[in-house]
């Protein structure tokens, strides 16, 4: 069965047309790969002149590329998979990056009738002290912590800002806040 898979996946990463960009990707064992990448069916595909190598998320600790088509530079991280009984590894975009990082993977269940935003093609995750949490969980397993951590009144500022730790786009910015203060904080103790 494992064989027939890889016989189908080669199949099709050889017959598929991709998108190269200019990356950078380090490898599990510390080696820096740079040159032409392409990013599909989590998988990093390196070309080099007229060979295509196939790099899976256990062999990778973490890789970024230019996406031309979204204007943006996108990062990428293995990590293991939140919530399944084997802990293989999958890539993760990192969207926030910090002592407190949200990450997504895309979603296996994409429903094709949504008229709805890309974003719900992904599942979110806090990374927070090396767990993965669910974004879904955030007002019960990282904003307390947060609230902790935080050296001036987080609360407060969230009140004025009329956020709310229950919404994920609320819970993205007061993760970015919280960021950004406690980076300006340790800079200003130095």
């Amino acid at each position: 069965m494992k064989i027939l898979f890889a016989a189908l996946l080669i199949s099709h990463l050889v017959n598929a047309q991709y998108e190269w960009s200019d990356g950078v990707a380090v490898l599990n064992d510390s080696q820096v790969m740079v040159g032409k990448f392409s990013f599909a069916h989590d998988v990093l595909l390196t070309k080099e002149e007229d060979r295509i190598n196939v790099l899976p998320p256990h062999k990778i600790s973490s890789f970024r590329f230019y996406d031309a088509q979204s204007n943006i530079n996108r990062h990428y991280i293995s990590l293991p998979s939140w919530g399944s009984l084997f802990r293989t590894p999958y890539f993760y975009e990192v969207v926030v990056w910090g002592s407190t990082s949200v990450i997504r993977k895309k979603n296996n269940l994409i429903n094709h009738q949504s008229k709805n935003t890309e974003a719900e093609n992904f599942e979110y995750y806090v990374l927070l002290d090396h767990e993965i949490i669910p974004l879904r969980k955030f007002r019960t397993k990282v904003y307390p912590k947060l609230l902790s951590a935080c050296s001036f009144n987080l609360e407060d500022l969230i009140a004025r800002k009329k956020w709310n730790p229950n919404l994920s786009s609320d819970a993205i910015r007061i993760i970015q806040f919280s960021n950004q203060n406690s980076q300006e904080i340790s800079i200003a103790v130095l």
